[in-house]
């Protein structure tokens, strides 16, 4: 069987509470070779199960191929709240900004925060000679964005 049948084995292993059958689909899904671009079903599927292993595995393929705004916006949906953080971070400090793409995926309430934020950070880099301390903007975005950051803690069920 490939892993996409293995998922299914393991969506009725957890319904049915087989713990034996649950764990052999755990190690089958994570032997096979999946397709990067099937990592986001997986990353689904591993939490609403609460599956650790295939969660980790998933956000660790995804990671390196998400734009800024993709890990907020998957941030949010599959409760990954590093992807959260980071994407704040780099579209407050990148040098490109935030673009009129990432405010069309992540919403002017959302943006509205980001440029906020980003007007100060940049502000204080400007040669003014005065700069914010390091922790400047991660305590921003954990002001700003207090709700959505606990929204996004995974407790390992949804």
């Amino acid at each position: 069987m490939r892993w996409n049948e293995w998922t299914a084995v393991l969506e009725l292993s957890c319904m049915w509470q087989m713990e034996k059958i649950r764990q052999i689909s755990v190690q089958k899904i994570l032997q096979d070779t999946i397709p990067a671009h099937e990592h986001q079903y997986l990353l689904s599927v591993s939490t609403k199960l609460g599956i650790v292993e295939i969660r980790n595995r998933s956000i660790n393929v995804l990671s390196p191929n998400l734009s800024a705004a993709k890990r907020i916006q998957l941030g949010i949906q599959y409760q990954v709240d590093l992807w959260l953080r980071d994407g704040y971070r780099e579209l407050i400090e990148g040098p490109s900004g935030i673009s009129a793409e990432a405010e069309r995926l992540l919403g002017w309430e959302v943006t509205s925060k980001l440029f906020r934020i980003r007007e100060k950070y940049l502000k204080s880099t400007s040669g003014s000679g005065k700069r914010l301390p390091d922790t400047f903007v991660r305590n921003e975005i954990e002001n700003m964005f207090a709700q959505e950051l606990r929204d996004a803690a995974w407790s390992g069920y949804t």
